[in-house]
């Protein structure tokens, strides 16, 4: 049996181990480069967006206090995406347009959130609150699917920038652990 342990693996510094080493951290470093701080940008928007949503919900929700009965006038229809690669079939979302009389004055406003399919037919009712100071602004309770889509935004993008940290500060141990490795290797 040879006496491994006693090698002196500081040769002159041509050692094929060090090679692999050098080889394996930049790929590594190419790979982190290329995939963490993308998804981490990724995750801050989502986030940012998701919290700039929520905020204004709630800002919304605040300021929109009145509860008036408004009456669906039409539907506006928008295009929401064309399906398939080959095929021309488009997509479309609706928003309500509603009219409603506030404090004797009557107002119409279109909604800012849309559905598919139409969330109310033309003639329907729909409970809305109304600024008390500005009663164009509207808040529609009935919209839940934008205050979902905006706590899901936060979520995911959290998990996400929690993970790309997480995986920043294991690639930094790393880094520090594999030279004090080499350190070890090399005195």
């Amino acid at each position: 049996m040879g006496n491994y342990e006693n090698q002196n693996l500081s040769d002159d510094g041509n050692s094929s181990w060090k090679k692999y080493i050098k080889a394996d951290l930049y790929i590594i470093g190419l790979l982190f480069k290329t995939f963490v701080y993308p998804i981490l940008i990724a995750a801050f928007v989502l986030f940012t967006l998701g919290l700039i949503s929520v905020l204004d919900f709630n800002n919304m929700k605040e300021r929109c206090t009145e509860s008036v009965t408004a009456i669906v006038i039409s539907n506006t229809e928008s295009l929401y995406a064309k399906k398939g690669r080959y095929k021309k079939e488009k997509i479309y979302k609706y928003a309500p347009v509603y009219t409603y009389v506030y404090n004797g004055q009557v107002y119409s406003c279109e909604s800012d959130n849309s559905t598919r399919p139409a969330m109310y037919d033309v003639g329907d009712t729909a409970v809305i609150k109304v600024n008390p100071d500005n009663p164009a602004e509207i808040y529609e309770p009935d919209f839940t699917n934008v205050r979902v889509k905006a706590v899901i935004f936060v979520i995911v993008g959290g998990v996400g920038i929690l993970a790309c940290i997480c995986v920043i500060v294991a690639n930094i141990y790393n880094k520090k652990k594999q030279q004090n490795s080499t350190d070890v290797y090399l005195s």
